[in-house]
């Protein structure tokens, strides 16, 4: 039934896009060595601008309208899913703990749950990204909106150096708001100013800022960790974050450093995994029930990266890095960690500069 629904949603979708836009970004056959960037043979289109001058009666219109709106309080009804689904496997994983011990490391990311959320969260990111782009869409149409820059959410050039800044900006807020500080630890960004490719920077911004988050709390928990009494937090001296941006030919690839204490060689294949999370239980617990150390457990005002306005709570979950790492990968990308304990972390985002990917069905 699931898959039926997907399918259903793209044939739907596919329909909505090619019968009502006449400023949609040209689709090209391109194979995987860009052969036909010199090549005298015209290009094959997989469809044609529907002239500019096409009167659409109303009903048409009427219902591109209704399905947008349907599709968005879909939506928004299900924002909330991976935080729910997250705070059930923590819970599931107090009740099963000796089942979850009888495993050894390497197998826990092929334990059944594990690869079933797999499936599911990659299949969550396709459908939201098709809901997402359709309703931008028919957004940008309806209200005569037009920016060369964007096809729907799809950004054409754009610009990691400010996505980068905005993710920095939201996960040092979420910190600061947490732990009840005036300053989190600085985050030093180094990146190319004219730095800009093809990509959706939702999807950036939701991979940077979970990165992010973890080597900020890492840093301010493992740096705090030898308070004397009468000290407080404002009183230690934090290492900065360091978020180098490199591009290559295939992948612009985002080095994310810092100096939380590292992460047990034993326990890097866990963190890829939804049942690991660094946070302690008594943290956990408050995750669960959206209540931080600070303020609140929101995240300063970030949204979803499928443009939600859900907010999960600070830590706890155990889902930001295998999240991210499917976002990652939905575009050809990845995402990989390096670990040297008692020091800090390394953490790699390969982002897919080619045009050849394809969504990774499973």
């Amino acid at each position: 039934m699931f898959v039926m629904l997907r399918l259903q949603l793209i044939q739907e979708m596919i329909i909505i896009i090619l019968n009502n836009y006449t400023n949609s970004a040209k689709i090209h056959d391109l194979d995987p060595y860009h052969t036909h960037v010199n090549s005298t043979n015209p290009l094959k289109s997989y469809y044609h601008y529907t002239p500019k001058s096409t009167l659409y009666p109303p009903a048409i219109i009427n219902y591109n309208n209704k399905v947008t709106q349907t599709l968005t309080k879909i939506k928004r009804r299900h924002d909330a899913t991976v935080t729910t689904l997250a705070r059930g496997v923590q819970n599931w994983k107090l009740n099963y703990r000796d089942q979850l011990h009888s495993h050894s490391t390497s197998s826990l990311s092929s334990f059944p749950l594990n690869q079933f959320l797999d499936r599911f969260y990659m299949s969550r990111i396709g459908i939201r990204m098709l809901i997402g782009q359709t309703i931008a869409l028919n957004v940008q149409h309806k209200g005569n909106i037009t920016n060369p820059d964007y096809v729907g959410v799809i950004a054409l050039r754009a610009n990691v150096m400010e996505i980068a800044q905005d993710a920095i900006s939201a996960a040092r807020f979420a910190c600061e708001e947490h732990y009840g500080i005036m300053d989190a630890p600085e985050v030093e960004l180094y990146c190319p100013k004219d730095l800009q490719f093809m990509y959706v920077p939702g999807h950036l911004v939701h991979m940077l800022f979970e990165t992010l988050k973890n080597s900020l709390r890492a840093t301010v928990e493992f740096h705090s960790r030898h308070l004397k009494e009468g000290q407080s937090l404002e009183d230690v001296e934090f290492p900065s974050v360091k978020v180098i941006v490199a591009e290559g030919e295939e992948d612009i690839t985002v080095k994310v450093s810092d100096e939380g204490g590292g992460i047990p060689r034993s326990a890097v294949p866990l963190v890829w995994t939804y049942f690991y999370t660094t946070a302690d239980e008594t943290r956990s617990a408050a995750a669960n029930a959206g209540v931080g150390s600070g303020v609140s457990g929101g995240f300063g005002g970030l949204h979803d990266a499928n443009g939600g306005n859900f907010k999960p709570p600070f830590m706890g979950l155990g889902v930001g890095l295998p999240h991210s790492r499917l976002y990652a990968r939905y575009f050809g990308g990845d995402l990989k960690l390096i670990s040297m304990e008692g020091y800090g972390t390394d953490v790699y985002l390969h982002l897919n500069r080619l045009s050849g990917s394809s969504e990774p069905l499973q």
